[in-house]
């Protein structure tokens, strides 16, 4: 078979466009991320519960949502990863039966679903004057892929930073033991993150990123009642509500 020339040239061509359809979106993201800052159109709260896989943010989170939105606020429920193309591919290959992702890859994923989640969702909402509950944000990037701590500070300044950022402290044991039930529960497989030497590294990380980013971060115990923790996380937001003045 006699290969036409200039065949592999038009494989290039494709990939060069769909990297120029990236740099345009992430050029696009940067410009409306830009005047965002520097203008006055953050009228709205932007709150972060984090930590290791298993540390109860889901809960946490939902529990906070209902809160505020008893006390008549408007509140955006978000998560990462989003439900941006970029988000779904993350859901999908976490799930996958080995990591097929480098950290190099990992890291750019993330990156690029955080810019259309924040573009899409989580700016607007905060325009429109809403309280935007985001359960994990650039904080588990850190841990997870970031091991060089002197890279955290410029990474993070890639993004929007919260008014007050929760991150949940739970023991590596307790915090596998929540996995294993979920999932004999609902009859999934964990994802490639939710393993026991994962998380205990990742456990370490997240309690040095206060020490390393100038960020509003309170670390919150994780054990305990539901109901416990939440109120240790409402007293915290009770500070920032009345510091900001909603």
């Amino acid at each position: 078979m006699v290969r036409k020339k200039g065949a592999k040239s038009s494989v290039g061509k494709k990939s060069k466009v769909a990297e120029s359809k990236e740099e345009i979106k992430k050029q696009t993201f940067l410009t409306q991320f830009q005047k965002f800052k520097k203008g006055k159109g953050r009228k709205g709260l932007f709150i972060v519960i984090d930590g290791i896989d298993g540390s109860g943010k889901s809960a946490q989170a939902k529990l906070l949502a209902s809160w505020l939105e008893e006390k008549g606020y408007s509140v955006l429920l978000t998560r990462e990863p989003s439900q941006s193309v970029h988000g779904q591919k993350v859901k999908s290959l976490v799930r996958a039966k080995e990591n097929l992702l480098n950290t190099k890859e990992w890291i750019n994923l993330f990156t690029l679903d955080r810019q259309e989640h924040l573009a899409n969702e989580i700016i607007p909402a905060l325009e429109d004057g809403q309280i935007v509950i985001c359960e994990r944000y650039y904080y588990s990037t850190l841990a997870y892929q970031l091991d060089d701590v002197k890279e955290w500070r410029d990474y993070a300044k890639g993004f929007l930073q919260p008014d007050l950022t929760i991150i949940l402290d739970l023991s590596p044991a307790s915090a596998f033991n929540r996995i294993a039930d979920r999932y004999s529960k609902e009859g999934k497989e964990q994802t490639v993150f939710e393993k026991k030497d994962i998380i205990e590294k990742t456990k370490q990380k997240f309690l040095l990123i206060n020490r390393h980013i100038n960020d509003n971060i309170k670390i919150i115990e994780g054990s305990g009642t539901k109901e416990e923790i939440f109120e240790k996380i409402r007293k915290e937001v009770i500070k920032v509500l009345k510091e900001l003045g909603f």
